[in-house]
């Protein structure tokens, strides 16, 4: 909307509402070609001030038609640079040049990749850490573990107690 604002010379009426209009209203504000309005407070006498704006706004729009070339020179200009320099192999973006690995970024995944393995590794053996601790204590707070536990059921069954006899 701003660019379309600038080529028509037109001034701008705005009311910010969503992420970037405030930005964008600030911006053209700074160039006083817009008025900027809260929509709780505006009245029909801020509307028509936004008039004032439209010389400011014819200038930028000026400014913005003002080329060197016109779009289409400027496209046969660089056909024949490209086509002197055979391909011009100097403007190509160095991403051409990047391996598979390189351009799909393997060596990052697999650096993340191998940090959520290690963290998960470290959270599994803390758990199984505070689990032995809590069988260690366990086992001091009952006096004897559960295959002691057993062995002396055995032993009360297998051997009779001598004052029975």
């Amino acid at each position: 909307m701003v660019e379309l604002m600038i080529y028509h010379g037109d001034p701008m009426v705005g009311i910010p509402l969503l992420v970037d209009q405030p930005g964008n209203i600030a911006h053209i504000k700074a160039r006083k070609a817009a008025v900027r309005l809260n929509l709780n407070t505006m009245s029909s006498t801020d509307l028509l001030n936004a008039l004032n704006y439209k010389e400011n706004a014819m200038w930028l729009s000026t400014i913005h038609h003002d080329q060197l070339l016109k779009p289409l020179d400027g496209a046969v200009l660089w056909t024949e640079f490209v086509t002197r320099h055979k391909g011009a192999e100097h403007l190509r973006p160095a991403c051409y040049n990047l391996t598979c690995f390189q351009d799909h970024s393997l060596d990052v995944i697999g650096f993340l990749l191998a940090c959520v393995v290690i963290a998960t590794f470290c959270v599994i053996k803390c758990c199984l850490f505070c689990c032995q601790k809590f069988k260690k204590e366990n086992k001091k707070k009952t006096g004897m573990n559960h295959k002691e536990k057993k062995e002396t059921k055995l032993r009360a069954v297998l051997l009779p107690d001598k004052r029975h006899v």
